[in-house]
This record gives structure tokens, C-alpha cells and sequence, in this order.
């Protein structure tokens, strides 16, 4: 086979959406009728208050603990835990732990690291601060990884299979006004992990869920930066090499 021909035939087999279905309202946020698909924003559901659509009246982001307690009522999560040991238990525990701080301390390092210096991360928010709170609400990891672990019990190690066909992840978020607590936006959405030519995440059991929070995170900024009436849109398609 020509290698030319041979790539292209790659491309067109792993070429997937990223879609992974309507996200569900998990309980984080407080009023979910009130979102609805936005024409301009890269997420499922969404709602902003009308004066505060493009945050003009803040200038600092203050980034809290990122929840994951919703991932424990899954139904792979559960049987894992009833089925574990006292270690495989705290293993799991500590790993989804990790998971939530490594989306807090990944949105604070890209708006850090934001040519359009867009937002200042603070510790404390104040009057001219956007409080961001989110929530992991759906997570799908790999099973190839937690079962070379030994950290996932039979039983639950089939319900990720089943689930997991394509690893995926749901986040719930909000914003509240940093002086009043008010929330002034709420947005939500459900993704696929990207499709890998040779797929290394997998070695890690949520090396897939990463992709798809930095993704998440990269269109955080954007989003953040974007001028009146600009769209910032979903990639519809991802392939990646690694």
C-alpha cells in the first residue's frame, strides 16, 4: 500500500466527533431549566445574565476546589468501592482527588499564562472578582490502565467497558460575583476523549479525561477573550497522534 494512501485510510478510519451525547443535570447547579445551547459559546448548556455576558465588570478569576463527589454516585464507581479493599479504596479515592486539583491548578496556569493577561488569578476574591466553581460530574476512565493497576475489582472494571467504550467526561460549572456571591453564569457539556492514532493515555486511567480538560481549558480562555458578537465554536472533529 502506498504510505500516502495508508495515512489517508488511518485519518478516515480514527477520525471521530467529539460528542459524547447531552450532558444531564447532575445537581450542581442550582437552576438547569434556565440553560439552553448557546450560537456562540463551545458548550452544551449555558446561561449569563444579560449585563454580565462578557464579564466586562471583572478583572481578577478566582478558581475554586474543582468538586468530583458527583462521580462517586456512578455506577462503576459504586461497585468498585463495594467490591475493593481498604487500599484499592484509598487508592481510587486519592486518584479522582488528584483528577479535581489538577483542573483547578490547570485553569489557574492557562489564565496566568494568557497572552491577553484577560484575567489576574487571585487567592481572595474581591469586588472585581469572578468566582469560578465547577464540578467533574461524569468521568469515564480507562480500563486497560485501572486494571493493569490492580486497583478496580472485576465487577466494575466491566461497567467501565460498557461505559467506556469511548472515555468521556462531564463537567458542570458556575460563576458567581465576587463581591455580592450572586451567580451570574452557569454552563455545562459532556465530551468524547480525542481520537489517538496510537492512543498512550490509556496507560494512564485518566490520562483520556486530561484530554479532554485541557481541551476544556483551552476553550475557557477563549471564551473569556472573546469581543461582542465574536463565536468561539467546538472543534466537530479530533485526531490526534498520541
Amino acid at each position: 500500500m502506498n504510505a500516502r494512501i495508508g495515512i489517508v485510510l488511518i485519518s478516515i478510519i480514527a477520525l471521530t466527533g467529539c460528542s459524547a451525547g447531552a450532558a444531564k443535570n447532575a445537581g450542581f447547579i442550582r437552576k438547569p431549566q434556565r440553560m439552553s445551547k448557546p450560537g456562540d459559546l463551545p458548550f452544551q448548556k449555558v446561561w449569563v445574565k444579560a449585563e454580565k455576558k462578557y464579564l466586562k465588570d471583572y478583572s481578577e478569576l478566582y478558581v475554586a476546589p474543582v468538586s468530583t463527589d458527583f462521580v462517586k454516585r456512578m455506577s462503576w464507581w459504586k461497585e468498585a468501592v463495594k467490591d475493593s479493599n481498604i487500599k484499592q479504596r484509598r487508592d481510587l479515592e486519592r486518584r479522582l482527588s488528584e483528577l479535581g486539583s489538577y483542573t483547578q491548578k490547570n485553569i489557574q496556569r492557562a489564565f496566568r499564562q494568557d497572552p491577553n493577561k484577560r484575567f489576574r488569578i487571585v487567592s481572595r476574591p474581591g469586588s472585581k472578582t469572578a468566582i469560578l466553581e465547577m464540578a467533574l460530574v461524569e468521568i469515564v476512565p480507562s480500563n486497560t490502565a485501572l486494571g493493569a493497576l490492580g486497583i478496580v475489582p472485576h465487577p466494575a472494571a466491566k461497567l467501565i467497558t460498557k461505559a467506556g467504550n469511548n472515555n468521556y467526561a462531564a463537567f458542570e460549572a458556575r460563576i458567581r460575583d465576587g463581591g455580592t456571591k450572586e451567580v451570574i453564569a452557569s454552563f455545562a457539556d459532556k465530551e468524547n476523549a480525542p481520537t489517538r492514532v496510537v492512543d498512550t493515555t490509556q496507560m494512564s486511567e485518566y490520562g483520556p479525561v486530561r484530554g479532554i480538560i485541557d481541551d476544556w481549558i483551552e476553550q475557557f480562555v477563549k471564551a473569556a477573550n472573546r469581543k461582542p458578537g465574536e463565536i468561539v465554536s467546538d472543534p466537530m472533529f479530533a485526531l490526534k497522534a498520541f
